[in-house]
């Protein structure tokens, strides 16, 4: 929080694409570390989550900045992680419990359990990207629609 305040003070200094560099590197960076595990926090934890995405959109001057909120943009990255699971493309250590199916704990916050209630919830279409950027683009494009209409 401190170093958005700083970057605020000087944040004329800059040029638009240095200063979105400047930001995704101290802020988003440090937001997004542990996204699997921010995504099953309380709504007071993702608020004040959302508040620091408000305030670094308030050192920007753009006013198309395409960035989704806070919880939409942790859903994002635990789907982006179930498809490379699903797919075969994440780690073996990962994809194994997906392949032989094995009995996932009814406990909600469970990455097996939240992952395949992400998957299930997917649009078919989604599913059948080719890559995990691809699926990525196509994600956040659908969940820019629908955040913003």
């Amino acid at each position: 929080m401190s170093k958005l305040s700083q970057i605020s003070r000087i944040r004329f200094v800059f040029d638009e694409q240095l200063l979105e560099t400047i930001i995704n590197a101290l802020v988003f960076s440090k937001l997004y570390y542990c996204s699997s595990v921010w995504s099953s926090a309380s709504v007071c934890d993702i608020r004040k989550l959302h508040y620091v995405q408000n305030l670094a959109a308030r050192n920007r001057s753009a006013t198309n900045l395409r960035w989704l909120p806070v919880k939409t943009q942790l859903y994002r990255r635990d789907a982006a992680f179930t498809f490379k699971c699903m797919t075969g493309q994440a780690p073996e250590y990962f994809t194994s419990m997906y392949i032989t199916r094995g009995s996932a704990y009814l406990d909600t916050e469970n990455v097996y359990y939240k992952s395949v209630s992400i998957w299930n919830k997917l649009d078919p279409s989604l599913k059948l990207c080719k890559s995990p950027a691809s699926f990525r683009r196509a994600l956040k494009s659908d969940l820019l629609n629908e955040f913003l209409n």
